[in-house]
């Protein structure tokens, strides 16, 4: 599958490392499927320390997903299921800045697939609903069909982003990476890039981790 190439972007704006996961049968018989994840701090500098962990739980038709965080600036901190399982490094600061930003980070965790805002039935629909604060404990649920059926659509915009799954893909949740981004109004670089109008401070990477599920 071709993917769209990265350019600048308004990002409806974005972060966690993984541990194991399980598989489990309630009573009734339906398949649990469990994922956890626990992220590394991006950008201390301005970002502090970040500690940030969170699960993903597909039971049947439902999916669960639940991000706990602290240690941030008390600002709006857009998250996302992205679509490759690899995080960035300092290593991967290209202008030699001091900053890891947006762009610099990409190439690692790849284009976003799933926005953690407060509605998970599609990849628009709570763009503006991203949790804000120093710390939080968001959780969202939705219908891992509606969810499907969206990921599956025609893309509306290839050159975004935010991309779409093949027809039958599958959504391979041990095969991606959660960020987070976001800190205060800091007084960074003119180096620091932004996106689409929005400045680096907003989309800055502030933690990021691989998702992994047990067999």
């Amino acid at each position: 599958m071709q993917r769209p190439s990265l350019r600048p972007f308004v990002i409806p704006v974005l972060a966690l490392a993984v541990a194991a996961a399980g598989c489990a049968d309630d009573s009734s018989g339906v398949q649990t499927e469990l994922y956890t994840v626990q992220l590394q701090a991006l950008n201390t500098q301005v970002a502090g320390n970040v500690s940030a962990s969170g699960e993903i739980t597909v039971t049947g038709d439902q999916l669960t997903a639940r991000i706990d965080a602290s240690g941030m600036d008390d600002t709006l901190h857009p998250q996302h299921i992205h679509l490759v399982a690899s995080c960035p490094t300092m290593a991967d600061d290209a202008n030699g800045d001091g900053y890891l930003d947006v762009i610099e980070g990409a190439p690692s965790y790849g284009l976003i697939l799933v926005p953690l805002d407060d509605d998970l039935s599609s990849q628009a629909a709570g763009s503006s609903g991203f949790p804000t604060g120093s710390s939080f404990s968001w959780e969202e649920t939705t219908s891992m069909s509606v969810l499907m059926a969206d990921l599956q659509a025609a893309d509306p915009d290839s050159g975004d982003p935010v991309v779409k799954l093949d027809a039958g893909e599958s959504l391979d949740l041990a095969g991606r990476s959660v960020v987070i981004h976001g800190v205060a109004d800091e007084d960074l670089p003119e180096t620091v890039q932004g996106l689409g109008g929005l400045p680096g401070n907003v989309v800055l990477p502030i933690a990021c981790g691989t998702i992994i599920k047990s067999d």
